[in-house]
């Protein structure tokens, strides 16, 4: 059988197959286009709120969150942007930054469904299509699972001046971004990053 992915992670709950930065969708740098994606690839600015709304879709947008959330509370968020959690035919990738301050972020998952990967990114061809792996984790799971491991590592107060914080006026707390890039095609990318609490 073709092996697709490029490394494995283990979790407590199964296994996450990572695929290579080299595919189309592994190029963290640029963020899916809305609807159908006729228009290609585009960068992420600060547009007007009110007019970067998806015009082909219902739902989208990036919701940012703490990191003192609950499981239920996330799920909702997934219901509320109508992702089926429940799905595992999907690629996983993944970035962590080398400079946080700048990137505005500390880790990021990619998740790109089958379907994504053949008709958004090419990425899949057609005779790779069926035999394209399962994951272990549920997409609910990749997430919930992404979230634990963020705050298991960061909530020990080892964040200090990667936002700028100088540890006095202003510490670093850990919390998070969601966004839905594309609904047609599924593609969803979770990261973690942190706020400036103040005096």
């Amino acid at each position: 059988m073709t092996q697709f992915y490029s490394r494995v992670l283990e979790t407590h709950k199964g296994k996450l197959y990572v695929y290579p930065e080299t595919w189309n969708a592994g190029n963290l740098q640029e963020f899916a286009p809305k609807g159908t994606g006729v228009y290609g690839l585009q960068q992420m600015g600060y547009p007007d709120p009110m007019k970067s709304a998806p015009p082909h879709e219902a739902e989208g947008g990036i919701v940012f969150f703490d990191s003192r959330f609950n499981v239920e509370d996330f799920q909702g968020l997934l219901r509320l942007f109508q992702i089926y959690g429940g799905s595992k035919d999907y690629a996983l990738f993944t970035a962590t930054s080398k400079n946080p301050m700048e990137e505005k972020y500390l880790c990021q998952f990619r998740i790109v469904t089958k379907f994504g990967l053949r008709f958004l990114y090419h990425d899949l061809m057609e005779k790779d299509y069926g035999a394209f792996p399962e994951q272990d984790l549920t997409i609910e799971d990749c997430l919930l699972y992404f979230l634990e491991e963020q705050a298991q590592k960061y909530n020990k107060g080892n964040l200090e001046g990667l936002f700028g914080g100088d540890g006095d006026y202003a510490y670093e707390k850990l919390c998070f971004g969601f966004m839905l890039e594309n609904a047609y095609h599924s593609v969803y990318r979770i990261w973690s990053r942190a706020w400036l609490v103040t005096k």
